[in-house]
């Protein structure tokens, strides 16, 4: 079992959470019922800002990409929008943001990954699994 703290707490004083790729994670201020990837990333133009909230499905594929499909108040280059995808390359330090489904797919394929390979989650799916087991399937041992 992983003893680095941002791959085993689960809650802080006034949120729940569960980590993601580090520095990634996904935080509810709400008890659950909307869900936000937080980082540290600091982007170096508006059109770097990228915003993952309210999250509805999530994944990470091959234990290096972040996946999610978020409604409501997600944010572009700095715009908000009322759906949008993202995908979060940590190790590359690539965090991009898409208004259409289709968009989202060929810049996947770009990564080598096709349709049938996602199993979307969601938010509450591994938050509950995380609070149980204090394990998930990309965290490093």
């Amino acid at each position: 079992m992983n003893k680095d703290p941002f791959y085993t707490e689960n809650s802080g004083y006034d949120y729940i959470r569960f980590p993601l790729l580090k520095p990634y994670e996904t935080i509810s201020l709400n008890k659950g019922e909307e869900w936000a990837i937080k980082s540290d990333f600091k982007p170096k133009t508006p059109a770097e800002i990228v915003k993952a909230y309210g999250i509805q499905k999530i994944n990470i594929l091959l234990r290096k990409i972040i996946i999610c499909y978020c409604e409501k108040y997600p944010i572009i280059g700095g715009e908000e929008f009322p759906k949008a995808w993202f995908i979060f390359i940590p190790e590359q330090k690539i965090n991009k943001g898409f208004i259409t489904e289709q968009e989202f797919w060929a810049y996947l394929q770009t990564q080598g990954i096709q349709k049938e390979q996602i199993n979307w989650k969601t938010p509450k799916e591994l938050y509950e699994q995380f609070s149980k087991t204090h394990c998930l399937p990309w965290i490093p041992d």
